[in-house]
Protein backbone atom coordinates (compact mmCIF):
# COMPACT_ATOMS: atom_id res chain seq x y z
CA UNK A 1 0.00 0.00 0.00
CA UNK A 2 3.06 2.26 0.19
CA UNK A 3 5.07 3.31 -2.83
CA UNK A 4 8.82 3.74 -2.85
CA UNK A 5 9.81 6.97 -1.02
CA UNK A 6 11.04 9.89 -3.11
CA UNK A 7 13.18 12.88 -2.19
CA UNK A 8 11.70 15.39 -4.63
CA UNK A 9 8.33 17.01 -5.19
CA UNK A 10 6.14 16.70 -8.26
CA UNK A 11 5.06 19.64 -10.38
CA UNK A 12 1.45 19.19 -9.36
CA UNK A 13 2.43 19.66 -5.70
CA UNK A 14 3.49 23.30 -6.17
CA UNK A 15 0.87 25.36 -4.37
CA UNK A 16 0.09 22.61 -1.85
CA UNK A 17 -1.60 23.72 1.38
CA UNK A 18 -0.07 21.27 3.88
CA UNK A 19 3.55 20.35 4.56
CA UNK A 20 2.56 17.17 6.43
CA UNK A 21 0.54 15.89 3.48
CA UNK A 22 3.54 16.55 1.24
CA UNK A 23 5.85 14.50 3.46
CA UNK A 24 3.35 11.63 3.51
CA UNK A 25 3.20 11.64 -0.30
CA UNK A 26 6.99 11.71 -0.55
CA UNK A 27 7.13 8.88 1.97
CA UNK A 28 5.06 6.80 -0.43
CA UNK A 29 1.68 6.84 1.29
CA UNK A 30 -0.94 5.73 -1.18
CA UNK A 31 -4.70 5.16 -1.00
CA UNK A 32 -6.00 2.92 -3.82
CA UNK A 33 -8.80 4.43 -5.88
CA UNK A 34 -12.21 2.80 -6.06
CA UNK A 35 -13.05 1.03 -9.34
CA UNK A 36 -15.55 3.77 -10.32
CA UNK A 37 -12.94 6.47 -9.75
CA UNK A 38 -10.37 4.54 -11.80
CA UNK A 39 -12.85 4.32 -14.69
CA UNK A 40 -13.39 8.07 -14.53
CA UNK A 41 -9.62 8.65 -14.58
CA UNK A 42 -9.16 6.28 -17.52
CA UNK A 43 -11.85 8.15 -19.46
CA UNK A 44 -10.15 11.44 -18.71
CA UNK A 45 -6.76 10.08 -19.75
CA UNK A 46 -8.17 8.86 -23.06
CA UNK A 47 -9.69 12.27 -23.76
CA UNK A 48 -6.39 13.99 -23.00
CA UNK A 49 -4.48 11.47 -25.14
CA UNK A 50 -6.84 12.11 -28.04
CA UNK A 51 -6.25 15.86 -27.76
CA UNK A 52 -2.50 15.29 -27.95
CA UNK A 53 -2.96 12.96 -30.95
CA UNK A 54 -5.09 15.47 -32.87
CA UNK A 55 -2.73 18.36 -32.20
CA UNK A 56 0.28 16.24 -33.09
CA UNK A 57 -1.26 15.24 -36.42
CA UNK A 58 -1.97 18.91 -37.10
CA UNK A 59 1.74 19.57 -36.45
CA UNK A 60 0.86 21.97 -33.66
CA UNK A 61 2.61 20.01 -30.93
CA UNK A 62 6.38 20.05 -31.05
CA UNK A 63 6.94 17.54 -28.23
CA UNK A 64 5.14 15.65 -25.45
CA UNK A 65 8.31 14.61 -23.64
CA UNK A 66 9.45 17.88 -22.10
CA UNK A 67 10.59 17.98 -18.49
CA UNK A 68 11.23 20.85 -16.10
CA UNK A 69 12.93 20.97 -12.72
CA UNK A 70 13.79 23.21 -9.81
CA UNK A 71 16.73 22.55 -7.47
CA UNK A 72 15.82 24.16 -4.15
CA UNK A 73 13.50 22.68 -3.13
CA UNK A 74 13.75 19.86 -5.70
CA UNK A 75 10.71 19.80 -7.99
CA UNK A 76 10.29 17.67 -11.11
CA UNK A 77 7.55 18.04 -13.70
CA UNK A 78 6.59 16.47 -17.02
CA UNK A 79 4.90 18.66 -19.62
CA UNK A 80 1.76 17.55 -21.44
CA UNK A 81 2.87 19.36 -24.58
CA UNK A 82 5.25 21.87 -26.10
CA UNK A 83 3.39 23.78 -28.80
CA UNK A 84 4.61 25.78 -31.80
CA UNK A 85 3.17 29.31 -31.77
CA UNK A 86 4.49 32.53 -33.30
CA UNK A 87 7.81 30.91 -34.22
CA UNK A 88 8.50 29.96 -30.59
CA UNK A 89 7.68 27.12 -28.21
CA UNK A 90 4.87 27.47 -25.67
CA UNK A 91 3.68 24.84 -23.20
CA UNK A 92 0.23 23.47 -22.52
CA UNK A 93 -1.61 21.31 -20.01
CA UNK A 94 -4.76 19.37 -20.92
CA UNK A 95 -7.50 18.73 -18.35
CA UNK A 96 -10.74 16.79 -18.83
CA UNK A 97 -13.47 17.55 -16.28
CA UNK A 98 -17.14 16.74 -15.76
CA UNK A 99 -19.99 18.91 -17.00
CA UNK A 100 -20.70 20.65 -13.69
CA UNK A 101 -17.06 21.61 -13.14
CA UNK A 102 -16.79 22.75 -16.75
CA UNK A 103 -19.84 25.01 -16.41
CA UNK A 104 -18.30 26.57 -13.31
CA UNK A 105 -15.15 27.61 -15.15
CA UNK A 106 -14.76 31.35 -15.81
CA UNK A 107 -14.86 32.88 -19.28
CA UNK A 108 -11.91 32.03 -21.53
CA UNK A 109 -9.17 34.63 -21.76
CA UNK A 110 -5.96 35.46 -23.57
CA UNK A 111 -2.63 36.16 -21.93
CA UNK A 112 -2.74 37.30 -18.30
CA UNK A 113 -0.32 36.95 -15.42
CA UNK A 114 -0.91 33.55 -13.82
CA UNK A 115 -1.69 35.03 -10.43
CA UNK A 116 -4.38 37.25 -11.96
CA UNK A 117 -6.40 34.62 -13.82
CA UNK A 118 -9.94 34.06 -12.50
CA UNK A 119 -9.09 30.36 -12.68
CA UNK A 120 -7.31 30.82 -9.35
CA UNK A 121 -10.76 30.92 -7.76
CA UNK A 122 -11.85 27.63 -9.33
CA UNK A 123 -8.76 25.56 -10.15
CA UNK A 124 -5.80 26.98 -8.21
CA UNK A 125 -3.89 23.71 -8.29
CA UNK A 126 -3.86 23.63 -12.09
CA UNK A 127 -2.76 27.27 -12.26
CA UNK A 128 0.08 26.65 -9.81
CA UNK A 129 1.15 23.59 -11.80
CA UNK A 130 1.30 25.35 -15.17
CA UNK A 131 2.85 28.48 -13.69
CA UNK A 132 5.50 26.34 -12.03
CA UNK A 133 6.32 24.73 -15.36
CA UNK A 134 6.52 28.15 -17.02
CA UNK A 135 8.93 29.51 -14.41
CA UNK A 136 11.04 26.38 -14.02
CA UNK A 137 11.36 25.89 -17.76
CA UNK A 138 11.90 29.54 -18.65
CA UNK A 139 8.89 29.62 -21.01
CA UNK A 140 7.24 32.94 -21.81
CA UNK A 141 3.64 31.72 -22.03
CA UNK A 142 1.45 28.64 -21.78
CA UNK A 143 -2.15 27.49 -21.73
CA UNK A 144 -4.61 25.35 -19.81
CA UNK A 145 -7.08 23.58 -22.10
CA UNK A 146 -10.15 22.10 -20.43
CA UNK A 147 -12.49 19.66 -22.18
CA UNK A 148 -15.99 18.74 -21.03
CA UNK A 149 -16.07 14.94 -20.72
CA UNK A 150 -19.77 14.87 -21.62
CA UNK A 151 -19.94 16.87 -24.84
CA UNK A 152 -16.37 17.72 -25.88
CA UNK A 153 -16.76 21.48 -25.41
CA UNK A 154 -13.47 23.22 -24.67
CA UNK A 155 -12.20 26.31 -22.86
CA UNK A 156 -8.66 27.64 -23.09
CA UNK A 157 -6.78 30.01 -20.79
CA UNK A 158 -3.43 31.59 -21.69
CA UNK A 159 -1.04 32.45 -18.86
CA UNK A 160 2.15 34.43 -18.42
CA UNK A 161 4.72 33.22 -15.85
CA UNK A 162 4.31 34.74 -12.40
CA UNK A 163 7.46 34.48 -10.27
CA UNK A 164 5.75 35.78 -7.13
CA UNK A 165 3.02 33.14 -7.43
CA UNK A 166 5.66 30.46 -7.94
CA UNK A 167 7.55 31.48 -4.82
CA UNK A 168 4.30 31.49 -2.87
CA UNK A 169 3.53 28.03 -4.24
CA UNK A 170 6.85 26.73 -2.90
CA UNK A 171 6.09 27.77 0.70
CA UNK A 172 4.85 24.42 1.98
CA UNK A 173 7.43 22.52 -0.08
CA UNK A 174 10.24 24.46 1.61
CA UNK A 175 8.76 23.61 5.02
CA UNK A 176 8.40 19.95 4.10
CA UNK A 177 11.80 19.43 2.46
CA UNK A 178 13.96 19.08 5.63
CA UNK A 179 11.73 16.15 6.66
CA UNK A 180 11.87 14.64 3.17
CA UNK A 181 15.67 14.71 3.05
CA UNK A 182 16.12 13.52 6.65
CA UNK A 183 17.70 10.11 7.27
CA UNK A 184 15.52 8.32 8.14
CA UNK A 185 12.89 10.24 6.20
CA UNK A 186 10.25 11.83 8.45
CA UNK A 187 6.63 12.94 8.51
CA UNK A 188 6.27 16.65 9.29
CA UNK A 189 4.26 18.06 12.22
CA UNK A 190 0.70 19.22 11.62
CA UNK A 191 0.95 22.87 10.46
CA UNK A 192 -0.61 25.44 12.78
CA UNK A 193 -3.08 26.45 10.06
CA UNK A 194 -4.38 22.87 9.54
CA UNK A 195 -6.79 20.92 11.78
CA UNK A 196 -7.62 17.38 10.64
CA UNK A 197 -9.77 16.80 13.73
CA UNK A 198 -12.41 19.50 13.24
CA UNK A 199 -13.49 19.67 9.62
CA UNK A 200 -10.66 21.76 8.18
CA UNK A 201 -11.60 22.36 4.52
CA UNK A 202 -8.18 21.25 3.25
CA UNK A 203 -8.02 18.21 5.52
CA UNK A 204 -11.51 16.98 4.61
CA UNK A 205 -10.36 16.39 1.04
CA UNK A 206 -7.03 14.80 1.98
CA UNK A 207 -6.61 11.04 1.38
CA UNK A 208 -4.19 10.85 4.30
CA UNK A 209 -6.51 12.44 6.86
CA UNK A 210 -7.24 9.15 8.64
CA UNK A 211 -3.50 8.50 9.09
CA UNK A 212 -2.63 12.10 9.89
CA UNK A 213 -4.91 11.89 12.93
CA UNK A 214 -3.06 8.79 14.17
CA UNK A 215 0.46 10.13 13.73
CA UNK A 216 1.63 12.32 16.66
CA UNK A 217 1.04 16.02 16.02
CA UNK A 218 4.78 16.66 16.29
CA UNK A 219 5.52 14.18 13.47
CA UNK A 220 7.22 10.79 13.22
CA UNK A 221 9.51 8.60 11.14
CA UNK A 222 8.16 6.79 8.07
CA UNK A 223 8.54 3.52 9.95
CA UNK A 224 6.24 4.66 12.75
CA UNK A 225 3.73 6.06 10.25
CA UNK A 226 3.62 2.68 8.50
CA UNK A 227 3.08 0.90 11.81
CA UNK A 228 0.14 3.16 12.61
CA UNK A 229 -1.25 2.74 9.10
CA UNK A 230 -1.10 -1.04 9.52
CA UNK A 231 -3.45 -0.81 12.51
CA UNK A 232 -6.10 0.53 10.12
CA UNK A 233 -5.33 -1.08 6.77
CA UNK A 234 -3.46 -4.21 7.85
Amino acid sequence: LWDKPRMHFRGGEVGASCSRALTLRCAGHNVPFKAKTLRIFRTGNKIEDSLVEVLTEAEVIDSTQGEVWHDDPPVRGKLDAQVKRDASIKIGEFKSINHRAFENLPKEHGLVLAGQTPLMQKKPGYVHQLNGYLVMGGYDEGFLLFENKDDGEQKCYWLLPDNALFEDGLTQLRIAFPYVQANPQKIAPIPNERDPFNGDAVCVNCDARYLCKLIPKEGSTIGRAKELDATVRG
